[in-house]
């Protein structure tokens, strides 16, 4: 019962936070003036109450039972201060969420200095929202643990270099401690969250199967892994004699040219498309598919007979014709290759 109850401590703490936050500010600013003018000109004007502490006063007058966070032990003042600062950057991001969408419409920016900070504040919503309160709710959590660490181990009185600075060092990390924390704790989530991603892509690499279109390998009856497709793309770009990327728009220009079906005709069959290296046009890629044909002509064989059933009403696509015809010529030369090739080996 008292560990949750220490835990509901901290969870109101953060939302009492986030309300009072301003009034805060803007006592701290206030008490800060006056105490310069009571110095310079002695006078006595009273402090401003901070309205975090009003609350406080509020709360004691209800008579409601509540843990003095001085009397918990290093454990429970640890939960303390984690679900205090955890639901403070719950809280302040769901807010931001909100406001993202307003600013994501926006076509100027906010005409008063604290709206604009607002604005700035919120942007990273409008792009990733979940991640974004996940990262600032871990480091939330992480300025909650920072800030215990320096109430447990930075003294009241401490003295910096033989020189006595008294509860000013204890300010100090106060002030840098959610900072710190915080910082800490995202630096942290973006290293597990890197780490995770190498994993994945590194699984995706090794285990996931190649895109249905490509066929099974024919020795194993298997689906080919994504690594055995990259290295046999870049084996295969590797015989190109002009640039990669300059090949792959003109085989998907030539082959979307062929699918636009002609006057009268339907669109050409994927069967009947032809190969990639005489979509290319490239004497690498060409070449290279002549070694395949080879190797396994009967696969290259099908395809050269669909596509050569297709020809007749290919070359009535009249603003193709020249390339088309150069492109069967082409087709028919491997062919005769092949054939030669064939009857050479089994002579041999």
């Amino acid at each position: 019962m008292r560990d949750f109850q220490v835990g509901a401590q901290g969870v109101g703490k953060g939302l009492t936070d986030i309300v009072t936050g301003p009034f805060d500010l803007v006592a701290g600013a206030q008490n800060a003036a006056v105490g310069g003018i009571n110095k310079l000109l002695g006078t006595n004007i009273p402090m401003a109450t901070p309205a975090s502490k009003l609350v406080e006063k509020a709360v004691d007058a209800t008579g409601i039972p509540v843990i003095d966070p001085a009397t918990m032990s290093r454990s429970e003042k640890l939960a303390y201060d984690v679900n205090r600062f955890g639901t403070h950057a719950i809280g302040t991001g769901a807010m931001l969420a909100q406001r993202a969408p307003s600013v994501a419409a926006a076509a100027s920016r906010s005409e008063t200095v604290p709206e604009r900070v607002l604005d700035h504040m919120a942007r990273p919503y409008t792009e990733a929202p979940a991640r974004t309160l996940v990262g600032d709710t871990i480091g939330g959590a992480g300025a909650g643990v920072a800030v215990n660490a320096s109430d447990n181990y930075v003294p009241d009185d401490a003295s910096v270099f033989g020189r006595y600075v008294g509860h000013g060092l204890k300010d100090a990390a106060n002030l840098i401690a959610p900072l710190v924390g915080a910082s800490g704790a995202n630096t942290l989530q973006a290293g597990v969250e890197g780490l995770a991603g190498m994993i994945r892509n590194l699984a995706s690499k090794t285990f996931a199967s190649a895109p249905a279109p490509i066929p099974l390998n024919p020795t194993t009856k298997a689906p080919y892994s994504n690594a055995d497709v990259d290295r046999a793309a870049a084996r295969f770009q590797s015989t190109a004699t002009g640039s990669p990327q300059a090949l792959a728009q003109d085989i998907r220009e030539n082959a979307e040219a062929l699918a636009v079906p002609g006057e009268g005709g339907s669109a050409l069959q994927a069967s009947a498309m032809p190969t990639s290296g005489l979509l290319s046009r490239d004497p690498g890629l060409i070449a290279a598919e002549q070694g395949a044909r080879l190797k396994s002509s009967p696969a290259f064989v099908k395809r050269d007979q669909n596509v050569m059933g297709q020809t007749i009403r290919i070359l009535k696509r009249a603003y193709a014709l020249h390339d088309l015809v150069k492109m069967i010529q082409e087709l028919e030369d491997l062919r005769e290759k092949v054939r030669l090739a064939e009857a050479a080996r089994v002579l041999h």
